[in-house]
Order: C-alpha cells, then sequence, then structure tokens
C-alpha cells in the first residue's frame, strides 16, 4: 500500500480510501489500510468518520476495536 497509494489522500468532499472500503464493506481492505496507518477517525467535509458508513458488522467491530469514537456527530448533528 505505502508503494501505491496515499492513504491520508481526500476526494474533494473530504473521503478517504478508508471512507470508502468501509462504505464498500470490503473488510480485508479496511483492515490493511488500518494496519498501515489509515486514520479512523479522518473526518470528511461534513464531518463524517468512517464509522457513519458501516454496512458491515466485522469492519463496525473492527473500527470499534481500534478505538473508534462512536459518539462522533457529522455537522449535520448525526
Amino acid at each position: 500500500v505505502a508503494n501505491v497509494a496515499d492513504i491520508t489522500a481526500k476526494s474533494s468532499e473530504g473521503y478517504t480510501l478508508l471512507h470508502y472500503s468501509v462504505k464498500n464493506g470490503n473488510d480485508e481492505i479496511v483492515e490493511l489500510l488500518i494496519t498501515e496507518g489509515a486514520d479512523i477517525e479522518a473526518k470528511s467535509n461534513r464531518d463524517e468518520t468512517p464509522l457513519f458508513f458501516t454496512v458491515s458488522k466485522n469492519v463496525f467491530e473492527l473500527l470499534i476495536a481500534k478505538g473508534a469514537n462512536i459518539n462522533a456527530k457529522s455537522s449535520e448533528g448525526y
């Protein structure tokens, strides 16, 4: 990963590779990105962390186990 992609890069909406991987439910990529140092608390332009996009119980549990803040709120108050 280190030689291929910048895991801290953000889209114009502020989403990281971790946001997209979580949203797609790709457990293996999520774990790889976290192992490589992806920020589990990275916020989008709307203050959404990757935890907001979990569609997989495994990804949800992985993010919580790694210390994701379950009380974080988006700029819209969710």
